[in-house]
């Protein structure tokens, strides 16, 4: 077992992963454009996969697979409970493109669709919008969080995040999202995201972070955008969800680069 630990809310949670469910997510065909793998690609894979989940992965043509990755509690797609079991079967648990996702209290839910991964926490309620222009079935252009938070991962193509009261677009990044009635929690983990108030297009700002650079808080009623801080999302969760699609955070990159600064928090 390999088991992933993070701290929020101000508790310590454990998540514990089997490596037959990362070593599962290798065999649908869901990863495009990779004909065949290069150098850094499998030294990144070996790093984090190990060398027999890489070799998992050479196996079956460097492909990824999308779907529900692991649940706990009340999770429903499309108004249809899902239960662990189902993501023990052959061929999973798939999350359409146009899928309307919710948890109950206790519940959470990571999963993949194409070459994006997500955390969603629970008491959410989330509605995702298809890429409608090329029409790929595997691909989103965004989604609509009505309630509830959500960490995300995304390949580097424009995608357009809406909440009660903010839209985000973004092209590549990593990030964070918790919403009420009220107003929205945005940290851009990494990459660029452009912030607006809903409801008044013109009160809009751009961030570029690294790492947790600029997160902010989006006001509907006082109809502003305010620094905030690094809440209830962690490190752990990024590189974990960004291994699930072939990848690794920029701030891993970074590290290395530097000889092994930390940048854990």
């Amino acid at each position: 077992m390999l088991y992933i630990g993070f701290s929020r809310n101000n508790r310590q949670e454990t998540y514990q992963w089997s490596l037959l469910n990362l070593k599962g997510t290798m065999n649908i065909d869901s990863f495009e454009n990779w004909n065949q793998c290069n150098r850094r690609e499998l030294l990144t894979f070996i790093s984090f996969f190990g060398v027999m989940g890489t070799i998992a992965f050479l196996l079956n043509g460097c492909r990824l697979s999308t779907g529900i990755r692991q649940i706990t509690g009340e999770v429903l797609i499309n108004g249809r409970r899902i239960s662990p079991e189902q993501l023990e079967g052959p061929d999973g648990v798939l999350v359409p493109s146009d899928a309307s996702i919710s948890t109950g209290s206790a519940g959470s839910a990571v999963f993949v669709i194409g070459r994006d991964a997500f955390l969603i926490r629970g008491n959410s309620r989330l509605e995702l919008k298809p890429n409608l222009l090329n029409g790929k079935q595997n691909e989103i252009s965004g989604f609509d969080l009505k309630s509830g938070a959500i960490l995300s991962v995304f390949v580097r193509k424009k995608r357009t995040l809406r909440t009660l009261t903010a839209v985000i677009g973004i092209r590549g990044t990593g990030v964070y999202l918790e919403t009420d009635s009220e107003k929205t929690y945005v940290c851009t983990c990494y990459g660029t995201s452009h912030l607006q108030v809903k409801d008044v297009p013109e009160i809009n700002e751009t961030v570029t972070t690294l790492h947790h650079d600029q997160p902010r808080f989006i006001y509907s009623g006082e109809k502003r955008i305010d620094p905030a801080p690094v809440i209830n999302h962690s490190d752990q969760e990024l590189i974990l969800l960004e291994r699930l699609v072939g990848r690794v955070p920029p701030f891993v990159k970074q590290e290395r680069n530097e000889g092994g600064k930390s940048y854990g928090y």
